[in-house]
């Protein structure tokens, strides 16, 4: 499956999101099981904006982290997630490669 259908799937979607869950979610392995003591300080947004697919871009290497991590899962197939990765391409041979991520960095103490 596509990623263009994923989005357009939500349950291909959702299948995509659950194989790759996100640093600091319930279902994420790092997860504790309550909060650690911490003091935010201060948090800063990190926009990353890629409309070209090439080594040179964030979203190039993120794809090749998440693709064998998805497949190791066993949430999508390898050929799911194969489609996902090689349409990454197409879409770069067309003019029509997207990717916006804004990451939020925290900066915080540990409360002792």
């Amino acid at each position: 499956m596509a990623f263009g259908e994923c989005a357009a799937d939500a349950a291909g979607a959702g299948r995509m999101g659950a194989a790759y869950p996100v640093p600091g979610s319930a279902s994420h392995p790092d997860s504790a099981a309550s909060p650690r003591p911490i003091q935010p300080m201060r948090q800063t947004a990190i926009p990353i904006l890629n409309t070209s697919y090439n080594p040179a871009s964030f979203s190039y290497w993120v794809a090749r982290v998440i693709r064998p991590f998805v497949g190791n899962r066993q949430t999508v197939t390898d050929a799911e997630a194969a489609e996902w990765f090689d349409e990454f391409a197409k879409l770069e041979e067309s003019g029509a490669y997207f990717f916006s991520l804004t990451p939020i960095l925290t900066e915080a103490v540990k409360v002792v």
